[in-house]
């Protein structure tokens, strides 16, 4: 729970800087880090969340029915899960579904939102939206999508909505 704690409250500070010198001559937005830091604490986790040990299991292979359990994820997750394991790299599904949830989000908030700061503090502090993502990787790579998609309709482009939707 210190982890999430210091998470939050350091998301939290890094709203509040504005801008961040890197290096002379380079800056970066504090929205942008924080999203650069969410998709990081994503990526770099290890045994959190309900799936995490099932999707471990089937990149090892080491599980009951792998056959079966393989099938019944859909195709894009499936690929991703098939090629971590082809590359003997079992983290790299949790850092391209991590990249893909944070990306999509990032835009969202940052597309969509008046108060970014505030966006994404709700983005983090509410349970069903971050917390949720470390859990359900899959729902949430599509909770992503769809999520960054609905600016489609703000747009008025109704077919790059449906598009995205039937993709989802």
């Amino acid at each position: 729970m210190f982890i999430y704690t210091c998470f939050i409250l350091l998301i939290y500070t890094l709203l509040k800087l504005g801008k961040i010198k890197i290096t002379k001559g380079v800056e970066i937005y504090s929205f942008t880090a924080v999203f650069i830091l969410i998709f990081l604490f994503c990526a770099l986790r290890f045994d959190v969340g309900y799936d995490y040990s099932m999707y471990y299991e089937l990149i090892d292979g080491n599980i009951k029915y792998y056959t079966a359990q393989i099938n019944r994820i859909e195709y894009i997750p499936r690929q991703l899960i098939l090629f971590s394991r082809f590359i003997g790299f079992y983290q790299f599904f949790f850092i391209i579904s991590s990249l893909v949830i944070s990306y999509f989000f990032y835009r969202a908030i940052k597309e969509n939102s008046e108060d970014r700061s505030t966006s994404t503090l709700i983005f983090v502090c509410f349970p069903l939206f971050f917390f949720m993502s470390l859990s359900v990787v899959r729902q949430f790579m599509v909770i992503a999508i769809l999520f960054y998609s609905f600016s489609f309709i703000k747009q008025r482009k109704f077919c790059k909505y449906l598009a995205v939707v039937s993709f989802c």
